[in-house]
């Protein structure tokens, strides 16, 4: 069959080499990093990650949900900065899971944490200056 100028085995031959990139991944992410996801759809809303295991080989890690500390109010009319909170002995908000270790097509390492929901790993200049976030729809 021809689809716009590409055949199935045109298809089949780009998945089998986007699938070989993944490894890539393997090493890039470490204990300590810190994930960051985004999402909403009315909304915006934040989630944060540490890297609390990495297995031998690099291909999967265990990480821990990190608190949220609020300079505002996400129900504002214009929402809040949101930053992770890093320092303080209770930082983790729920147990470690583990995740496999994907790569995008740059070769840079994120974690699918579920179907709508993806974290890469987050810029410590951007842990400073916050991010924004709404919970109005």
């Amino acid at each position: 069959m021809d689809y716009n100028g590409y055949t199935l085995e045109d298809f089949k031959i780009k998945g089998e080499e986007s699938r070989k990139d993944n490894t890539k991944a393997v090493g890039t992410l470490k204990v300590g990093d810190v994930l960051h996801s985004v999402y909403g759809y009315d909304m915006i809303l934040n989630s944060y990650y540490e890297v609390v295991k990495v297995s031998p080989s690099g291909k999967t890690v265990q990480i821990r949900p990190l608190r949220k500390n609020y300079d505002g109010s996400p129900n504002d009319i214009a929402g809040c900065t949101v930053y992770p909170d890093l320092t303080s002995p209770t930082r983790f908000a729920g147990k470690a899971t583990s995740h496999r270790v994907l790569a995008n097509r740059d070769g840079e390492a994120y974690v699918k944490i579920g179907t709508y929901e993806y974290a890469h790993p987050m810029d410590m200049k951007e842990a400073v200056y916050g991010s924004t976030e709404d919970h109005n729809d």
